[in-house]
């Protein structure tokens, strides 16, 4: 692998990734494991949850972090650079001509769209990833429970983070060192 199909893998991931880091799980999935098989589900996903307990973009982060593993700093740097540069030109030809578009119907009803794909998207990854998460009674027990805490009470998602890797750690038994 080169580091310009590094970028030019990102970038077309970058192309197609509205609305969150979760929205590109599918499309990474097709392009590093299937297409590519540059990685496997596992380092995905560990690199995904990696990328969400650390400040910033989740889809910028995870790039970043699997661009590194791949190729060191250049690779990094490739792949951060690949899933920014759509968004930044994108939001800049929107920015251009935002005020004559923000009240076209047309604009509207593409949005309405586009978070309908969205919520797809979403509920597809979550399918994806509860499928290998949730492996027992006891993950499915901690999963329901963080899902109604989260529903309840609303509390910070750092908090889910933070207790997700202690009951991982303490689940898992006891760490070799």
């Amino acid at each position: 692998m080169k580091i310009f199909q590094i970028f030019i893998t990102y970038f077309k991931i970058g192309c197609f990734t509205f609305g969150s880091g979760y929205t590109m799980l599918p499309l990474l999935e097709r392009e590093l494991i299937e297409k590519q098989k540059w990685i496997d589900n596992d380092t995905l996903y560990n690199y995904f949850a990696l990328a969400q307990s650390v400040p910033g973009i989740v889809a910028v982060n995870t790039a970043t972090f699997l661009g590194y593993r791949m190729k060191g700093f250049w690779g990094a740097l490739a792949a951060a650079m690949g899933m920014i540069l759509p968004s930044l030109i994108l939001i800049t030809v929107i920015a251009a001509f935002f005020h004559n578009l923000a009240d076209n119907e047309a604009i509207q009803k593409i949005f309405r769209g586009l978070n309908i794909a969205i919520t797809a998207l979403l509920i597809k990854t979550l399918w994806t990833m509860g499928r290998r998460s949730i492996k027992d009674i006891i993950t499915a027990a901690i999963f329901g429970a963080a899902l109604l805490i989260n529903i309840i009470w609303g509390i910070n998602p750092i908090y889910f983070i933070i207790c997700g890797g202690i009951l991982g750690l303490l689940l898992s038994g006891r760490v070799k060192q």
